[in-house]
């Protein structure tokens, strides 16, 4: 009785288990060192690699050809053993990339209605001076403003009546009380 021609084995691989492929031997097969490795592992090793080679003969050479390999080669692997850390994630690598990349350029203050959303910086109506200034300030704008009106007047055909001393205006300004002494002079007193 033969029941191995009826049996029938099926192997079912969720997207709960993911099962990286590994290369830990060599073609001779004598194992990696320090492997089993992923192919990203590799990948990026070797990027690395070639990466670190070029920046350390141009910007970090020691001037001893033994060192700087020694220093290339412990860079590549400590990158590629970094590169096997990384958690693996079900998320397609365009699609993380993507979000990386509008993460990245993304409005720093956000958006509203489809705009970058701009805070305006506060700017004072004026800045801050001292009495002087302000007098100072305030002298030269009045006699802009006199300089103007004359200017209007004379290109109207008008000649300009200056204020005299002996025959002074009479003033249009009367004693005010503040809103608090208002206040107080309306309550009835008891």
């Amino acid at each position: 009785m033969q029941l191995d021609d009826d049996l029938r084995v099926g192997k079912f691989y969720t997207r709960g288990l993911k099962i990286p492929t590994l290369v830990g031997r060599l073609t001779d097969g004598t194992r990696i060192w320090g492997g089993p490795y992923t192919i990203p592992q590799l990948v990026i090793g070797v990027i690395a690699l070639m990466i670190l080679w070029q920046v350390v003969s141009r910007f970090l050479s020691t001037g001893f050809i033994i060192t700087d390999a020694a220093l290339i080669l412990a860079g590549a692997w400590g990158i590629t053993i970094a590169v096997g850390k990384i958690p693996e994630t079900r998320r397609n690598f365009f699609y993380m990339s993507a979000s990386s990349v509008s993460a990245v350029s993304a409005a720093k203050n956000g958006t509203f209605r489809g705009t970058p959303f701009k805070i305006r910086q506060p700017r004072l109506s004026r800045p801050f001076k001292t009495e002087e200034e302000s007098v100072k300030a305030f002298e030269q704008a009045q006699q802009a403003r006199l300089r103007a009106y004359e200017q209007f007047l004379a290109s109207q055909g008008c000649s300009p009546h200056p204020a005299t001393q002996e025959d002074p205006k009479p003033s249009t300004t009367t004693n005010r009380r503040s809103t608090l002494e208002n206040i107080i002079a309306a309550r009835p007193k008891i």
